[in-house]
């Protein structure tokens, strides 16, 4: 039986991790290994109700049914997130090891960030001669950002230089903050501006090089920059960075390689380093050194395949979304889903799953229509999924399986899981089988970002018909029996009336009408002439069948609507209804008698009447057999 490993990573960082699962899934598939990451794309600059819900999906493996853990606790946002994945870890005996930080005692395996940002500040300070850099940094608790922090200082303080403690920004690894950052500086500092902005990562370098080349300064002719990570994107621009390569390819696949020595007892060590280096571009004024011109070459080679691509995958993304929000309830939910897939079929992967959560369509099915729990529960159900030829859409299974399938086929695979919600409300999840090329680019993030909103949108349509329903009750129904009233005869009644000409099959119409309606309310109130008419109402609805109409048509006359023409069967269920009536009112113990007159006209369906003169003849029948009864003494 293959071996499987779980890993829990943050998907923020894209780029890094796609080159660390690279490395990974390189000695797994060697070693026939079985993938499955569970992958969270909460972020500093997110709702907290988000990233929540976003990191519900690290609850979802029960770890002890796997055969090794790894964990990429450096990609993970917020000390919530690291105390909740440092719970399960601690709950499982399972072998587990951490990349990037340390969580709790358990084993590590990481870069050494150090010495390749040692190296980096060696060439800043040695070849391009600055003297005052400033620091754009990650958060401020953020062990590799503040690590990165300590090099500098250190290698400043060799050279014999002081490092300016005010000369740090605090940023969250992101666009937007590092933008303002760089701003305020380039305003604050304008007269003392430093020489060298040093990154804590490449987004920040890549960044803080576009907010300069807007204000007029070139790099790095008048400020030199320096990022972390070697990112390809941070290669291609121009100036490329200078930057440093974590070797988070030979990170991953040492992970794995460790992770199983730690599953065969093989090894007690706990903590691994890997080595970190240099990589020179032209933001330090490494021309010669940098090897940029040849992958910007490739890079534009590859440009016009890359935005035909894009445009494709972008185009894919839209008719999710138009598929995914065109229902309103989870029965046509899950058609509009199983459309979609099989027609535009898996793009970026192998297979693609979508489970849903039975609580979380029990809720969507509530009067509310809003999905309330907010964790996965025991039970699942698969939207669409379709794997190794076998359809397994329909199938429900328990949580603990997270497939609704056993993978039993022979070569390794890497299933992807990440989750289905809107804020803390969860919905369910998505597999993807070897989707790991979807890292590249933001696509699986976007992919995730797409499909949750259109939930989201889904959700409302389903709360909205939900409203609409009810105020189409409101309108159609009879507040005092439950019955249709004129409008519901015309939504409903009308549409079976013309089917049943269509299908050139005839209907029946029964009048029913209250005897001595008028005596029960002089006699005794209009309490007990309500109670009447609901009597009749459920006597009527437990006699009918159900795809029949029951109408109060005013005051106290029903008509009855269904597709029938056999006359012995018709008059059996006048004969039924005048039975149950008698049962209710000896139940009951009323005071007065409680009996209803009733007549039927059997349409014809080549005949040009219309609904309304075929109620007006059984009206008329109706009224012989009142005036019968009447003279009867009944």
């Amino acid at each position: 039986m293959k071996k499987r490993i779980a890993v829990l990573a943050g998907g923020w960082d894209n780029v890094n991790l796609h080159k660390s699962l690279k490395g990974l899934t390189k000695y797994t598939n060697q070693n026939n290994y079985d993938v499955y990451l569970f992958l969270s794309f909460s972020t500093w600059s997110e709702s907290i109700a988000f990233n929540e819900g976003e990191d519900t999906i690290f609850t979802l493996p029960n770890l002890d049914d796997f055969d090794g853990v790894v964990v990429y606790s450096s990609t993970f946002n917020s000390l919530k997130t690291i105390q909740l994945v440092t719970d399960a870890l601690s709950k499982t005996k399972t072998p587990k090891i951490c990349v990037g930080l340390p969580l709790a005692d358990f084993p590590i395996i990481k870069v050494d960030s150090y010495s390749g940002m040692y190296e980096l500040v060696t060439h800043l300070i040695e070849d391009c001669k600055i003297k005052n850099p400033y620091y754009i940094a990650g958060p401020k608790d953020h062990e590799d950002s503040n690590q990165r922090l300590q090099a500098l200082k250190d290698n400043m303080a060799a050279h014999g230089l002081t490092f300016n403690e005010k000369n740090i920004s605090y940023c969250n690894w992101e666009y937007l903050t590092t933008q303002d950052a760089v701003e305020k500086i380039l305003k604050d500092y304008k007269d003392n501006l430093p020489d060298c902005f040093v990154c804590a990562n490449d987004h920040g370098a890549i960044t803080t090089t576009s907010v300069l080349q807007h204000h007029g300064f070139k790099v790095p002719e008048d400020i030199v920059v320096s990022g972390f990570d070697n990112m390809k994107s941070s290669q291609l621009i121009y100036p490329s960075i200078t930057t440093v390569d974590q070797n988070y390819e030979e990170l991953g696949y040492n992970a794995a390689l460790h992770l199983e020595e730690l599953i065969n007892h093989k090894n007690k060590t706990t903590s691994f380093v890997i080595p970190s280096e240099m990589v020179l571009g032209e933001s330090s004024g490494a021309y010669k050194k940098a090897g940029s011109s040849d992958l910007r070459k490739q890079y534009c080679s590859e440009s016009y395949a890359k935005e035909m691509e894009n445009i494709i995958f972008q185009t894919y993304l839209n008719n999710l979304v138009l598929a995914f929000t065109a229902g309103d309830s989870p029965e046509s939910f899950q058609s509009y889903a199983i459309d979609f897939f099989d027609r535009e079929g898996n793009i970026g992967c192998q297979n693609t799953l979508l489970i849903a959560d039975k609580a979380a369509i029990t809720d969507l099915r509530s009067d509310s229509g809003i999905v309330y729990n907010t964790s996965f529960s025991e039970k699942m159900y698969t939207i669409y999924g379709k794997y190794d030829g076998l359809d397994y859409s329909h199938t429900s299974f328990n949580k603990k399986e997270l497939l609704p399938f056993k993978v039993e086929k022979e070569s390794p695979s890497l299933f992807t899981f990440f989750p289905l919600h809107y804020d803390t409300s969860i919905f369910g999840y998505i597999v993807f089988e070897d989707a790991l090329d979807l890292f590249l680019e933001l696509k699986l993030s976007q992919y995730s970002d797409k499909i949750n909103h259109s939930l989201e949108n889904f959700r409302q349509n389903v709360a909205l018909a939900n409203v609409n329903k009810k105020l189409r009750n409101l309108s159609e129904r009879d507040a005092l029996t439950g019955l249709y009233n004129r409008f519901g005869l015309e939504y409903y009644g009308l549409p079976l009336f013309q089917d049943s000409k269509e299908s050139l099959s005839n209907c029946v119409i029964i009048f029913i009408d209250v005897n001595r309606m008028k005596y029960i309310n002089d006699n005794f109130g209009h309490l007990h002439g309500d109670l009447t008419l609901r009597t009749i109402s459920s006597s009527i609805l437990a006699t009918i069948p159900d795809n029949w109409l029951a109408i109060r048509y005013g005051g106290d006359e029903f008509v009855i609507l269904g597709k029938s023409d056999d006359k012995e069967y018709i008059e059996g269920i006048i004969a039924s209804l005048n039975k149950n009536l008698k049962i209710q009112v000896k139940k009951m113990s009323l005071p007065y008698p409680l009996t209803v007159s009733a007549g039927y006209i059997i349409t014809d369906y080549n005949s040009s009447k219309n609904l309304e003169q075929y109620i007006t003849e059984a009206d008329k029948v109706m009224y012989i057999h009142k005036q019968q009864t009447y003279k009867d003494g009944l």
